[in-house]
Formats: C-alpha cells, structure tokens, sequence
C-alpha cells in the first residue's frame, strides 16, 4: 500500500467497508460479552486485557481485493496466444524435421592440399571404481570416441578416474595400443557400430555393401586382434580382484 495514495482507493473508506467493519465489530462484542458473563470472578481488569488481546488477534490480516476484467483480460490473451504459437512450433518441428548434411560440412572445412578447418572436440569420460564398473565396458567407449567419423587430429579422448586405480591405467594402455588398429579399419571401411564389442556381436551379414577385396581378412584379422584384447583386460581385472595372503 502507498502511504501518498487515498485510504478510499484500496477500499477501507468506503461506505461498504465501514459497514462490514462495524457489523464484524458488533459480533465480536457480543461474543466478549458472553465470555464476561459465563467467566464471572472478581478479576474484571485482567479479563478485560486479556479480552482485548483476543479481540485484537481476530482480526483478519488480509482481504481479498477484487481486479477488474478489463485489466486481467490482456494477460489471459498473452497466456492463450503464447501457447497456441508453442503449439504450432511443435507442430511445425514434427511435420518438418531437420535434416544434417555431412558432406556438405566435410566439403565446406575439408579441402585438399590444406589444413581442416573443423573445430577440435575435447570428450571426457568418467569412472569411479574399476571393480564395479566393468573395464572391458569403459575400453569400449573410448574406442568408441577415437573412431569417430572426424579427424583424427581434431578428437582428444579425457578419461578421468576418480578412483585413480591403476587397473584403470593399465587397461587404458592397452586401449591406446589396439586403437593404433581399430581406429583406422574403422575409418578405412566406415565400421558401425564403432564400439568393437557390439560390432563383433552383430548377427548380420558383414559381406553387404563391402566391395573391397581386403575387408574379408582384415575384419577376421581385427576380430582375432579385439579377441586377444579382451584377454589381456580380463586378465588385469583378475590380477586386481586377487587378494594378497597379507591382507
């Protein structure tokens, strides 16, 4: 309330407010009058202050004030024009979906003869505990990651161990090596899924849409590789999990 305006302006002076004032008033005397009655005793003065202070916390805090609609109504409108333009935008995006052009952006920043021009990609992964979390799982992802469809020089891999366990280093070294393999047949043959794991799990015919004569014995030759590797983590993770005699 602004102590500069007109008390009539929020409604206390009005004739109808005076009314409702006096009327709640005269209740509240009536009710007091009835306590002082039924009470009774000697100690008028302590019944009257204590009365008082009854008649004071009765009071209501707050009122409602009514707002007229002319004032309401341009909100209300906003609110219904807003979500029929939410609407149309959904309805738009569904009917007409975007579609991503790959070698137009590998034509516009890959030119031969020069330098790529594509921004670089800094990926991080996490990992907390190397028991729970299965090793074999997180090689995979980083694999994964550098075998993107981007340059090689463009990608960094981060994987950060919040555990700082050396299973996690070890099987990270080994990951690097057979990168040095999977990340180019991966590129040379355009491989999907990039994750060797689901790749080499894939009961599919890997022969379609594969003219090249070399893929036949090279994907033989990197799923023999991929096999030595899962041996090689699984038998860090199993060093791990031993129990020195000492505790």
């Amino acid at each position: 309330m602004v102590p500069e305006n007109d008390i009539a302006v929020y409604g206390y002076g009005s004739v109808a407010w005076k009314d409702r004032m006096e009327e709640w008033k005269k209740r509240q005397n009536d009710q007091l009058q009835v306590i002082k009655h039924q009470g009774g005793g000697d100690d008028g003065d302590n019944e009257d202050s204590d009365l008082l202070m009854m008649d004071e916390r009765r009071q209501p805090l707050s009122r409602k004030v009514p707002i007229s609609s002319s004032k309401i109504n341009p909100y209300r409108i906003l609110i219904i024009l807003g979500l029929a333009i939410l609407a149309l935008l959904f309805h738009y995006r569904i009917l007409h979906p975007r579609e991503t052009y790959l070698d137009r952006l590998s034509f516009r920043y890959e030119r031969k003869g020069k330098p790529s021009e594509l921004a670089d990609v800094d990926i991080f992964v996490s990992t907390v505990d190397p028991m729970k979390e299965p090793q074999l799982i997180t090689a995979n992802t980083v694999l994964s990651i550098l075998a993107v469809d981007y340059p090689v020089d463009k990608v960094s891999c981060y994987v950060s161990d919040d555990d700082a366990a050396m299973l996690t280093f070890e099987s990270l070294s080994e990951t690097t090596e057979f990168a040095r393999k999977w990340v180019p047949f991966c590129k040379n043959y355009n491989i999907e899924p990039r994750a060797p794991q689901w790749y080499f799990s894939q009961k599919i015919d890997y022969l379609k849409n594969k003219v090249h004569p070399a893929f036949v014995g090279e994907r033989r030759a990197m799923k023999r590789e991929y096999e030595e590797f899962k041996i090689r983590i699984n038998a860090l993770v199993a060093t791990a999990e031993k129990v020195p005699e000492a505790g």
